[in-house]
């Protein structure tokens, strides 16, 4: 009967452990060998987005701000006056604008308002481009110049659009800064000279600047009735023996004075005279009576890139 009730007990411990799934796997402490690998929740450090380094798509090349421009901005094609130069009135033009032919309006525009205008046309450089250069006649008392101060020169097509500016300081007359020179042109019409006093920002070298002064020529329009010998930029560019390196105009290379004696060297655009013993004469004239005008020159040489013989012959 003891036996009897052991099996009894045995096959009733079974159901139970049958009916349970079996008996407990004993779970081990963490960290022993042999123990299940614990389960650990990331912290917030660790579950953070990949930088930009290692994300493989990223662009190879920037990306300008929306801010930077484009382009670079313009050049002015306005050689002369220089950004920024001290100039006195008339003031001269040289600028790479507009089509050949094409009229272009300058505007001088001082900072207090007040504001001149001249029409100039477009001459053809040698390229082809349009090229603006001459002296508008803004005299200075006409109408009264303003005070020295700041202006600028703009160049407007014939719809207004501004094709190139140029910041400037203009000199009135009575500006301690300038000085006045007499400047030798033909009387038009005949083979006598005549003189006009220009205002010139002062130079140590004011021989040098009446000289440069000349060859610009005098502004176009005027009543007063002056010419010029000396070459135009309009005969240099359209000059038959015109040479491949020859620029716009005829430029001052260089003068020296030594003993009384004055030698001006021009470029070579000055073969551009084109002959004639009278056009010779009054270029000679030209030149020697404005230099002539400076207490230290008694004489004239003047020279064509260095050559003294052989330079302006009929």
């Amino acid at each position: 009967m003891a036996r009897s009730g052991r099996w009894w007990l045995m096959l009733a411990f079974l159901a139970v452990l049958l009916a349970c799934g079996g008996p407990a796997t004993p779970t081990a402490p963490v960290g022993q060998i042999g123990s299940p690998t614990p389960t650990v929740t990331p912290s917030p450090t660790v579950a953070t987005a990949p930088t930009a380094s290692a994300t493989v798509a990223a662009p190879t090349t920037p990306v300008p701000s929306p801010s930077a421009p484009a382009t670079p901005a313009p050049t002015s094609a306005i050689e002369v006056p220089a950004a920024g130069a001290r100039v006195t009135l008339p003031l001269h033009v040289l600028a790479h604008v507009g089509q050949p032919g094409e009229r272009v309006t300058a505007v001088l525009r001082w900072q207090d308002g007040s504001t001149r205008s001249y029409v100039m046309t477009a001459l053809r450089e040698p390229d082809g481009r349009g090229l603006v250069i001459g002296t508008p006649p803004w005299w200075p008392d006409q109408p009264p110049q303003p005070r020295t101060q700041g202006a600028t020169l703009e160049l407007r097509d014939a719809t207004g659009s501004v094709l190139a500016a140029q910041p400037v300081t203009v000199l009135d007359p009575s500006d301690p800064g300038t000085r006045q020179v007499r400047l030798y042109w033909t009387a038009s019409g005949t083979d006598t000279l005549a003189f006009e006093t220009r205002t010139v920002v002062r130079t140590d070298q004011v021989a040098t600047s009446a000289l440069q002064e000349l060859l610009w020529g005098p502004p176009p329009a005027s009543n007063i009735g002056y010419a010029t010998a000396l070459p135009t930029p309009a005969q240099v560019l359209s000059y038959p023996g015109r040479q491949p390196d020859w620029g716009p105009r005829v430029t001052l290379l260089g003068l020296t004075i030594t003993d009384g004696v004055a030698t001006a060297n021009f470029s070579s655009e000055m073969a551009a005279y084109g002959g004639g013993s009278l056009r010779v004469k009054l270029i000679r004239d030209q030149v020697s009576e404005t230099l002539e005008q400076f207490p230290t020159v008694h004489e004239v040489r003047i020279a064509i890139d260095g050559q003294t013989e052989g330079v302006l012959e009929p």
